[in-house]
């Protein structure tokens, strides 16, 4: 899985590289969910400009386990 460019200005891709569904779930320092979307596609891409900057965690669920992966917004 890659995610790019990290840091990013509040718009980044996520590559996962299969089309099995999954559930992308983006949680800032606290644990709160700031965006939630259940995909099958292979990239992903993410518009978090309306966000604060700062550190958030991307969290991929699917048939095949968990990937969290963190992202700093500037």
């Amino acid at each position: 899985m890659k995610v790019y460019p990290n840091p990013n200005y509040g718009t980044f891709t996520i590559e996962t590289g299969n089309s099995i569904r999954k559930t992308i779930e983006l949680t800032d320092l606290t644990g709160r969910i700031v965006y939630k979307e259940t995909t099958d596609g292979e990239t992903i891409n993410m518009n978090i400009t309306e966000l604060a900057n700062g550190i958030y965690h991307v969290r991929i669920s699917s048939e095949n386990g968990i990937d969290i992966i963190k992202v700093v917004k500037q």
